[in-house]
């Protein structure tokens, strides 16, 4: 699994680049990461970010993908969950639990690369005056 995040935002993960291997002995899988406003120094972002989580993966119908924010099961659309909000008053760390569900026994070992990205971008960006 490999992460990717939008300057100013820090994305802390769980896995630490963990390969999960999915095969027919074992249940689904998680991997949590947690996405914040603030450096290792405790300095908050200057901006406000609006982001979401995007998961890539090739098609395979014996796996599917659950994100949890906070316990609270999303809507994951086109691969991509919605909007959230990163304010630039407090800290802020938004946690998220991503299950691999297996829809089926499989008889081999699933091998296939799954990416977590993370977009972001400034909210309300200032228009550029000419």
């Amino acid at each position: 699994i490999r992460m990717s995040a939008g300057e100013g935002m820090r994305v802390v993960k769980g896995g630490g680049g963990q390969i999960i291997i999915i095969n027919n002995n074992q249940e689904n899988k998680v991997y949590n990461l947690a996405v914040k406003n603030y450096d290792e120094n405790e300095q908050i972002t200057q901006v406000e970010l609006e982001y979401y989580i995007e998961i890539i993966s090739k098609k395979n119908d014996d796996i599917n993908f659950k994100i949890y924010k906070e316990e609270k099961e999303l809507n994951i659309n086109n691969n991509k969950t919605e909007k959230f909000l990163l304010t630039k008053e407090n800290k802020q760390q938004d946690n998220y639990k991503i299950e691999i569900l297996l829809n089926k026994k499989i008889s081999e070992d699933i091998l296939q690369n799954v990416e977590i990205k993370v977009y972001s971008e400034q909210k309300n960006k200032e228009e550029v005056k000419e």
